[in-house]
């Protein structure tokens, strides 16, 4: 079965997802890119660096018919879906989350984007999904407090937390093998639990 990861939230969602489409390739999978964005950063991002990664670059209702074509196909081991930004979406995962077999919820340790990603949480995770929050963008010792409030409120907390770094920074256009050795450890931990039975609240 075709396993399909929607990230959603803020704060670099699309260069998490390019890395860790990037992760899965290096571990062998079979993988696509489904860049759902409005601007279609990830698919230029693709055409500027030459991944190995495929991209299928649609929006609304056409993305979600391609979606779910290529997944019925089977031709993929892992869907990487990059979505809209939160701020602009008003209510549109819903038609993603259907096809998603695992959330990733994107998140700056701030309290600004914990206000404004923590209530969509409800709506970004059914409870029949695996879903967990990944820290991104951290300053050593700034986190401690939000990843306590996520926890507090029941959600799943990645153990991977992703640096603010030059290296993410200006990784736009640029081959993103490099920028997927910060996500060897999530995406491994993510593979472990496709292993395993699902459960409701675990990750």
């Amino acid at each position: 079965m075709t396993k399909v990861v929607t990230f959603v939230g803020e704060g670099g969602k699309t260069t998490c997802a390019v890395g860790c489409a990037e992760a899965f390739r290096q571990a062998g999978l079979r993988v696509l890119l489904a860049d759902t964005t409005p601007d279609q950063a990830a698919a230029s991002w693709q055409r500027l660096a030459g991944w190995q990664v495929p991209v299928l670059a649609r929006g609304g209702v056409r993305a979600d018919r391609d979606h779910w074509a290529a997944i019925a196909r089977d031709e993929y081991d892992v869907v990487v879906v990059d979505t809209a930004p939160t701020a602009g979406y008003a209510g549109r995962p819903a038609p993603i989350l259907r096809a998603s077999t695992d959330l990733v919820v994107v998140l700056t340790p701030s309290w600004v984007d914990l206000d404004t990603v923590g209530a969509r949480l409800a709506t970004y995770a059914p409870p029949d999904r695996r879903s967990v929050v990944l820290l991104n963008q951290v300053v050593p010792g700034a986190s401690a407090s939000v990843r306590e409030a996520v926890a507090a409120a029941g959600w799943a907390v990645s153990t991977t937390e992703l640096p603010l770094s030059e290296v993410h920074a200006r990784a736009y256009g640029r081959d993103p093998g490099t920028l997927a050795a910060a996500f060897t450890g999530f995406a491994a931990a993510l593979i472990t639990t496709w292993r395993e039975p699902f459960a409701v609240g675990v990750w």
